[in-house]
């Protein structure tokens, strides 16, 4: 084993892995090492690494029985374990154990390809606008920059479906058993889901009130922009309901019907696990589809830059593209205003929640959160997890409550993300002449709360599942997406707190109303 550590120490060293990330990754390293010889049947265990953008993985495999590698360890590091869940991944094949280790050299460096593409594509755009003739910029336009972005948008419409299947289903197949949603674990979920409805309710009526279509009004040039809808969506209440149940199994994926795969996905977790054993293969199979279209996003929003930077070329070189842009930067920048407020209000309300629900003083939770803030805002929800758990134990939270919850909570709790889904898709509708009925914004309000309960939790997926729910309402995803991409950056960094401190106030709620939370030390 020595030999094994000395050999990865050095690779990450050349790797040039900050320190953080080298001993994370060496501890990940050391843990699944000791579980995989401890389940092992004597043979060899089989070392292999591998780099790609950013970051190294990991593989060791060796033959044995089944485990938990997030549960099979010493008691002091089933918390350390759990809060590598994103980057150690675990799979049981025939008589074999694998597990997949990943070890970033930046978790910012897509933040940072992101806005050098922002930069680059303004410089190219700038250039070829001034230096070339309408018919070059035309031709520059329609054979290179949009043949980019229609590459990109065609890889993600392929990954709808089963992304939204998998992600879903497996997440709900995860848990052992239906008694272990039990009571704890039924109040977080319950407390996540109301401040979920909450998010989404505050987005709605900001969007209303702040009317950030209202400036979209000559994009393409056209009045009755109902023209640009590609479906028809039914209005009624009836229509509604019956979007929810699709009439066979194939038909919401042929389709792209993604109210439809919820629902079957939501159907099957739920029949896996009251089947138990039986459906064990079933759940490999989930497991590893989840696995395969995760990575597949991964490397899809690995080349997001690629697809900004062809956005905002195709917006800005045209000849004819100055009314449709002046229109279309108005209406993202009081968008973008309205889910700001949104974020800032919800956060005022986690604190008032904290205080009338949990009973506890919310400027205690502020002081002990705002040394990590940056560090939070410029990671993902899932990255933020060691610094909740860090701060629950600080708070005197209970490890029986927060091993659940903050876990859970970067999995499913995504109020950063409803938020922003809610805003800049109603936003959509309208531009696009949806008429937004009752119906239609429980159908929207519905899809959001699926969408942000199976999301991948990583950077920049919010994307993809804007993409989703423009599909559902039938927008026009290729056009709604050149004017969404410009606030990313941005935007990400606001949801990914909105996800943290909701996580947190969740947490400290329920594990105040259970009786076990240490308030000598919460309060010290």
């Amino acid at each position: 084993m020595n030999l094994c550590l000395e050999f990865l120490q050095e690779t990450f060293d050349n790797f040039k892995l900050k320190k953080i990330e080298k001993n994370r990754a060496m501890l990940m390293v050391e843990e699944s090492l000791s579980s995989l010889a401890a389940h092992s049947n004597g043979d060899e265990i089989t070392i292999s690494v591998s780099k790609s953008i950013g970051s190294i993985k990991i593989g060791l495999t060796a033959s044995g029985e089944r485990f938990d590698p997030f549960e099979d360890v010493n008691d002091a590091n089933v918390l350390l374990m759990k809060s590598f869940a994103q980057d150690l991944k675990y799979t049981h094949t025939r008589t074999k154990n694998h597990i997949s280790i990943t070890a970033y050299r930046s978790r910012h460096i897509l933040i940072y390809r992101l806005l050098a593409a922002v930069v680059l594509g303004l410089a190219i755009s700038f250039a070829i606008r001034t230096f070339c003739s309408d018919d070059v910029r035309n031709y520059l336009t329609d054979n290179v920059f949009t043949v980019m972005k229609d590459i990109y948008m065609n890889i993600l419409n392929m990954l709808i479906a089963p992304l939204i299947f998998f992600s879903i289903a497996s997440s709900i197949a995860g848990f052992k058993n239906i008694s272990e949603i039990g009571r704890i674990a039924g109040k977080i979920m319950g407390i996540y889901l109301m401040t979920t409805i909450i998010c989404i309710s505050i987005a709605f009526g900001m969007t209303y009130l702040l009317k950030p279509y209202a400036a979209a009004n000559m994009i393409a040039g056209a009045e009755d922009m109902s023209a640009y809808t590609t479906t028809h969506i039914d209005t009624s209440v009836k229509g509604f309901l019956m979007s929810i149940v699709p009439s066979n199994f194939f038909e919401p994926f042929v389709k792209s019907d993604t109210i439809g795969i919820m629902f079957i996905a939501f159907l099957l977790g739920i029949a896996t696990i009251v089947s138990g054993e039986k459906a064990r293969p079933f759940t490999t199979f989930l497991d590893a589809g989840n696995t395969i279209f995760l990575k597949i996003t991964d490397v899809t929003v690995q080349l997001m830059p690629v697809m900004i930077f062809s956005y905002i070329c195709v917006t800005l070189i045209p000849a004819k593209a100055s009314a449709q842009l002046k229109s279309g930067i108005s209406s993202m920048l009081k968008a973008a205003v309205a889910f700001i407020l949104t974020v800032m209000l919800m956060i005022i309300i986690y604190n008032l929640l904290l205080l009338v629900m949990g009973g506890l003083n919310p400027i205690k939770l502020i002081k002990r959160y705002a040394p990590h803030a940056l560090r939070i805002i410029m990671g993902s929800s899932s990255a933020s997890t060691p610094i909740n758990i860090q701060v629950c134990k600080e708070l005197g939270v209970s490890s029986s409550v927060y091993s659940l919850s903050i876990p859970l909570g970067a999995t499913i709790n995504m109020d950063g993300v409803s938020m922003y889904l809610a805003v800049f898709g109603l936003t959509f509708a309208k531009i696009y002449g949806i008429e937004v009925t009752l119906p239609v914004l429980l159908s929207i309000a519905f899809t959001i709360i699926m969408l942000s309960a199976g999301a991948p939790t990583i950077y920049g997926v919010s994307l993809i599942c804007l993409s989703v729910l423009l599909k559902s309402l039938g927008v026009p995803v290729d056009a709604a997406m050149g004017m969404a991409v410009g606030m990313e950056v941005i935007a990400g960094m606001f949801r990914t707190i909105n996800n943290s401190i909701g996580d947190m106030v969740g947490t400290l709620i329920v594990v105040n109303k259970e009786g076990l939370l240490d308030l000598e030390k919460y309060n010290s």
